[in-house]
């Protein structure tokens, strides 16, 4: 990681934070040593005097959390420099005490770093990422003016800003960067919109975690389901390595020219890409379903069997745990979090703090005491929340339907336990 500099000893660079959803940490991946000397030299760099040449450096998903959505760095080499220089929007300040609070608050600052090559390949070997390096064919002279304002911009007075997922991170700017070299043509050339969204990205560049990615998910509201242009999809480092590849552009000529002109692997790690889709919740779904069901079913017996109440107790207090911690957490981090996308979201239809509340229901339904009327009343108000989630999803610009199928039986299944659980033959309930 990089750390803040201190007039005893240099900086040390970071591994980035992940870029998009959610952060660019940095690390880059490993692999064997024949292979990759070979790779290396297929995209070897400009040498010093030869025309300068720039490349789009893009590193996979790593193992951790915070460098799920890969990273993205531009790479320069020939012209006025001595070594080939990396120029990456990814670095932090890993030492402050806060540094995942500050995350989750919308409150950290990123910087540019700058490196040179064998710095950033020996981290990708380390960290045993994948790498792909596309070789840009821009104006000389642009190039250079892009590399003198990188060396001004990364000097520490002006090297920091505001880190946001979707518009200002390690991958878009590299993007906005590129679009600059050729006078705006990238931005005009990926202005289509396309399917996918950033809920969708988040989604499967967390697969790796699944309890994350389904609480990500979750938590995340409509912001993360706006329609996006190919522009605004390239926020994530491998869509953005796609994207470029088929730019054309013209010069000032009139020629029409490729934007990428060589593209090469230069190792495939351990940690490669994201999967193509998020993993299916449906699984989750069936579950919660089946749980629901035994768990009515063993309240119906437990007037005559007081381990089934027992049970049926337990699973109700355990899934009101469960399901409102993540409502109550989610509900925090909206309230102190200025991330766009953190809440409010439609989900908390069918877990919210109030969900806690059947916590206390399962003891009394262990317990065998007498039903409480306000309990009674939560329990049906849950379950209506609910449903008024499913009937209004039509109206709510937000992909969580998946999530009301998760949610939703075990609520219904509370309303129903509460309603039958403390009928007796002499107390035929509600009519």
């Amino acid at each position: 990681m990089q750390r803040p500099h201190t007039a005893a000893r240099p900086p040390r660079r970071a591994p980035s934070l992940p870029c998009a959803a959610l952060l660019c940490l940095g690390a880059l991946a490993a692999a064997g040593a024949p292979a990759e000397a070979t790779a290396v030299e297929a995209c070897a760099p400009a040498g010093s005097g030869e025309p300068l040449q720039v490349a789009l450096v893009t590193s996979s998903s790593g193992a951790l959390i915070f460098n799920s959505m890969g990273h993205t760095a531009l790479w320069f080499s020939g012209g006025p420099l001595q070594e080939s220089e990396v120029y990456n929007w990814g670095a932090y300040d890993g030492m402050r005490a806060d540094l995942g609070p500050a995350f989750l608050r919308g409150e950290m600052n990123f910087w540019l770093a700058d490196e040179v090559w064998p710095v950033q390949w020996k981290r990708n070997v380390r960290q045993q990422r994948s790498v792909v390096v596309q070789r840009l064919d821009v104006p000389e002279d642009a190039a250079l003016a892009l590399l003198e304002e990188l060396q001004v911009t990364v000097r520490p007075e002006n090297r920091e800003y505001r880190y946001h997922w979707a518009t200002a991170n390690c991958a878009t700017r590299a993007r906005d960067a590129i679009d600059r070299l050729i006078g705006g043509q990238l931005a005009t050339a990926l202005a289509h919109p396309v399917p996918q969204t950033a809920r969708f990205e988040g989604a499967r560049h967390l697969s790796r975690h699944p309890a994350v990615a389904f609480a990500w998910d979750f938590m995340a509201g409509p912001y993360v389901d706006q329609p996006l242009s190919a522009y605004a999809l390239g926020m994530v480092p491998e869509r953005l390595m796609d994207l470029v590849q088929p730019v054309q552009w013209t010069d000032a000529d009139g020629r029409v020219r490729p934007l990428v002109v060589e593209r090469c692997t230069l190792r495939e790690g351990e940690y490669s890409w994201a999967r193509p889709t998020p993993l299916p919740t449906w699984p989750v779904a069936l579950l919660t379903a089946l749980g629901a069901a035994l768990m009515v079913g063993l309240g119906e017996r437990g007037r005559s069997s007081k381990a089934a109440r027992r049970v049926a107790g337990l699973m109700l207090s355990v899934w009101g745990l469960c399901a409102g911690l993540l409502g109550l957490v989610t509900f925090v981090l909206w309230a102190i979090s200025e991330l766009d996308g953190v809440g409010p979201t439609a989900s908390w239809s069918v877990a919210n703090p109030l969900t806690l509340a059947l916590v206390p229901a399962g003891v009394q339904l262990w317990r065998g005491a007498a039903g409480g009327r306000t309990l009674g009343a939560i329990t049906a108000l849950l379950a209506g929340l609910g449903l008024a989630g499913l009937a209004l999803s039509p109206l709510i610009p937000q992909d969580y339907l998946h999530m009301v199928a998760v949610f939703l039986p075990p609520l219904l299944g509370a309303a129903v336990l509460w309603r039958a659980a403390w009928r007796s033959p002499a107390d035929p309930g509600p009519r």
